[in-house]
C-alpha cells in the first residue's frame, strides 16, 4: 500500500513537469517552423499543431505572431487559435484588437467575432460595445455575425444598439415605400 501511495504521489508530482516540457517543446518547434518558412500552408500547420495544447505559453507564442503577420489567411488562423482560450481575458482583448486592426480583412473580423461568441461572456462583456458598430456593416455576412455575437454576449448596450439599428431600418423601409429613397440599413445611409 505504502509503495503504491508513494508511486502515485511521485507520478502526480512529475505530471506537471512532463506537461511543461511538452509545451516548451511545442513552442520551440512552432518558433523554428515560423522562422524557417514563410509559406502560408506550413505556418498554418504549425498553428494547428499548437492548438492541441492549452497553455499560457502557447497563447503568448500565437499572439506574438499576430501584430507583424501580413497574410490575411494566417491572421485568420491565429485569431481562431487564440479564440480557443475561451476563459482568457488576454485572448478576449486580442480578439477585440483584431476588430480594429483588420478593417481591410473582413474574414479575420468574421473569425474574431465567431470566436468571441464562443468565449465565456464574462471575458467579452467589458469591451462588447466595440462590436456594436459592426451590426451596421455594408458586408451583410459581417453584420449578421456581429448580431449573433452580441446575442451570445447578451449585454444591455448591445440590445440598445440592436433596437436602434432595427428602428433605422424600419424608417428607411417606410421612406422607400413612400418612394422617398432606396432602402439602406447600413450606417452611411
Amino acid at each position: 500500500g505504502l509503495v503504491m501511495t508513494r508511486a502515485f504521489l511521485l507520478a502526480l508530482f512529475l505530471l506537471p513537469v512532463q506537461d511543461d516540457t511538452r509545451v516548451d517543446q511545442a513552442v520551440t518547434r512552432f518558433e523554428k517552423t515560423w522562422k524557417k518558412s514563410r509559406e502560408d500552408h506550413i505556418r498554418s500547420g504549425a498553428i494547428v499543431r499548437l492548438t492541441n495544447l492549452r497553455d499560457p505559453k502557447i497563447l503568448t507564442a500565437l499572439s506574438s505572431k499576430l501584430p507583424r503577420e501580413r497574410s490575411p489567411f494566417l491572421r485568420e488562423k491565429l485569431v481562431f487559435a487564440i479564440g480557443q482560450y475561451t476563459e482568457s481575458p488576454e485572448a478576449a482583448d486580442i480578439l477585440f484588437d483584431a476588430l480594429k486592426k483588420n478593417r481591410k480583412n473582413p474574414n479575420v473580423i468574421q473569425v474574431a467575432l465567431q470566436q468571441m461568441g464562443e468565449m465565456k461572456p464574462a471575458m467579452t462583456r467589458p469591451r462588447v460595445k466595440e462590436v456594436n458598430p459592426l451590426i451596421a456593416s455594408r458586408d451583410l455576412t459581417l453584420a449578421v455575425t456581429a448580431v449573433r455575437t452580441l446575442g451570445f454576449v447578451r449585454h444591455k448596450s448591445s440590445v440598445l444598439a440592436l433596437i436602434d439599428r432595427l428602428r433605422r431600418c424600419q424608417q428607411d423601409m417606410r421612406k422607400f415605400i413612400l418612394g422617398e429613397k432606396l432602402p439602406d440599413c447600413s450606417d452611411s445611409g
